[in-house]
């Protein structure tokens, strides 16, 4: 009597607009980072370049365990340099736009070493600094067009499969139009 009722072999699946509207919002994630990663590269192109002295650099790698006990591992390079602007002395931070979102861990770790060879040799660097904000500054200020790409490839995915299912006919607009 309380058996499951089952759906007729033809008839089309029920559309599920809150699992939509999460993978749109999943997708405007990565686009978000994306774009504001962009934008940064694009506020730092006008820079000045100004030598800079590394005090300390880290290649840090965060390992965390899913809740089905699976692992991920991300990586960051992390800087600290002094520079100085207008005989003010200032320490920056600022790696680069795309430092945070950078896929590719070989590119950190050449970044890494060549800022630790440039502490240990204690030889400067060049940073980039905002002549209208001199507190701000970064030493890598290239676009990473495949992390771009990447990114809005991922949020893409992501708003595309959820538009699929927002806007899949619901089984009453199919029985009107027959």
């Amino acid at each position: 009597m309380n058996e499951p009722r089952q759906r007729r072999a033809d008839a089309p699946p029920k559309a599920n607009p809150k699992l939509g509207y999460a993978l749109i919002v999943a997708g405007l994630i990565p686009l978000g980072l994306g774009l504001h990663a962009a934008w940064q590269w694009q506020r730092a192109k006008v820079w000045v370049p100004t030598p800079a002295t590394v005090l300390e650099t880290a290649f840090e790698t965060h390992t965390s365990t899913g809740s089905q006990g699976s692992r991920s591992t991300s990586t960051r390079l992390v800087a600290r340099y002094e520079y100085v602007w207008q005989e003010i002395s200032h320490t920056g931070s600022g790696v680069g736009p795309f430092n945070r979102i950078e896929f590719s861990s070989d590119l950190k770790r050449a970044r890494h070493g060549e800022l630790f060879k440039a502490h240990q040799q204690q030889t400067t660097v060049t940073c980039y600094v905002n002549p209208a904000r001199p507190v701000e500054a970064v030493l890598f200020r290239d676009f990473r067009g495949w992390t771009f790409d990447g990114f809005l490839g991922i949020a893409g995915l992501f708003a595309g499969c959820g538009l699929l299912v927002v806007r899949q006919p619901k089984p009453t607009d199919e029985l009107e139009a027959n």
